[in-house]
Parts: C-alpha cells; structure tokens; sequence
C-alpha cells in the first residue's frame, strides 16, 4: 500500500510541475505579448527559474524551474517569429 502512496506522489509532483511550468511560461508570454514585447517573455521565465533553483525550495520548486528552462525555448522561438511578423 505505501508504494502505490509513493508512486501517486511521485506522478502528481511530475504532472504538476508540468502544469506549473507551462502555464508559467504561458502567462509570461501573454503578459509580455500584450505589452507589445514578447521577445523579453523568456528572459522573464529564466530569471525566474533560476531564482527558483537558486533559493532553498522543495521539490516541487526544483522540477518546476528545470522543466520552466526546458520549455521556455519554444516559447523563445515563437517571440523571435512574432518579432519578425510570422506569428
């Protein structure tokens, strides 16, 4: 019975940082969108999820910030493209 607790933890902590990290770099690039520079939406994710690796946080802190690094990159490209009118 603990290790079924323990792998139910183990997967709400994955899909939730998940969640986490996407909707965080969603709101950045809505944010950075409207204010007419979506180019500076990623820089903002960085900065925020190195603060978050750099500061003495949980787990979920820690797997939010590595998978906010990993997804940042396509909401980088896609500012780069909205920078030179293909969005």
């Amino acid at each position: 019975m603990h290790f079924i607790f323990v792998g139910i933890e183990a997967i709400s902590l994955i899909v939730g940082s998940m969640v986490a990290a996407f909707l965080s770099c969603l709101g950045a690039w809505h944010v950075f969108r409207r204010a007419g520079r979506p180019v500076w939406a990623p820089v903002a994710v960085i900065v925020v999820a190195l603060a978050l690796l750099i500061l003495p946080a949980g787990e979920f802190a820690r797997m939010t910030a590595v998978l906010m690094l990993l997804m940042v990159v396509p909401f980088w490209l896609k500012g780069r493209g909205s920078r030179w009118g293909h969005a």
